[in-house]
């Protein structure tokens, strides 16, 4: 990757956190490697009630929100879950403007029972400190993510099957190479999980890089972007050079 992009990346995102702090964006943290925030997006099962919480439209077993922000990138998400059994899922993409998609590393587990098998395929959840692992098995459009599975066969036996990666704080860490080169970037999870009835999973913090991998959890760059006072500082130095140079000329 060549340091022109770098460098035009970075002036944008010193312009992001000007206008975050004229807009009130408390959320959004911009650094000069890292593009990070977070929000409050959760959906679950309490005593037996199905719980959906910041989605711009829902059901009684379905919720969905298109377009969250993310900095230069949008969240969509869409959450199921079954209004009479334990079956519930989520799907989950993250695209740029060009509504490229990001890569998910892919989990995949089989169930069978008598009278049929059923694949399962997931992103993977991985703790804090991993980076990307992408291979020919990344999911390359949205994440399909079983929580709760209960399957009825021809014959009345069920399966039952919770997320094996979903209990705690988690992350899922994607890869996007759209037009404007490679993000790197990670979401976090944090789950709850009593049984079927009681359980529930907040998505809450991400960030991205365009800088190369970036280890699941962190928000630090390599350099800190200047502080508002600074930004002011290097506005005005510019504003009074021009000026300088527009009255030499002169």
């Amino acid at each position: 990757m060549s340091s022109e992009p770098i460098r035009t990346s970075r002036l944008a995102r010193y312009s992001l956190v000007a206008a975050a702090a004229a807009t009130g964006m408390a959320d959004l943290t911009v650094r000069a490697d890292v593009t990070s925030g977070s929000f409050s997006i959760s959906f679950g099962r309490v005593g037996g009630t199905n719980s959906y919480n910041g989605f711009s439209s829902s059901l009684s077993f379905k919720a969905t929100a298109t377009s969250v922000v993310m900095g230069d990138l949008r969240l969509s998400i869409a959450a199921l879950l079954s209004t009479s059994y334990p079956d519930a899922k989520f799907e989950l993409g993250v695209l740029n403007d060009s509504f490229t998609r990001a890569a998910f590393v892919e989990n995949s587990f089989t169930f069978d029972n008598k009278s049929s098998i059923r694949t399962v395929s997931f992103a993977q959840q991985v703790d804090a400190g991993q980076f990307w692992n992408g291979n020919s098995t990344s999911m390359t459009s949205s994440v399909d993510n079983d929580i709760f599975f209960t399957y009825w066969d021809t014959s009345s036996n069920i399966d039952t099957w919770t997320n094996p990666d979903a209990n705690g704080t988690k992350f899922l860490n994607f890869f996007l190479d759209g037009d404007e080169g490679a993000i790197y970037g990670w979401i976090q999870f944090d789950w709850n999980i009593t049984d079927a009835d009681d359980w529930s999973v907040t998505i809450s913090n991400w960030a991205y890089t365009s800088d190369g991998p970036l280890a699941a959890g962190d928000t630090a760059g390599s350099q800190a972007v200047p502080g508002l006072g600074g930004l002011a500082a290097l506005a005005i130095g510019a504003a009074g050079v021009r000026g300088r140079r527009q009255r030499m000329a002169g």
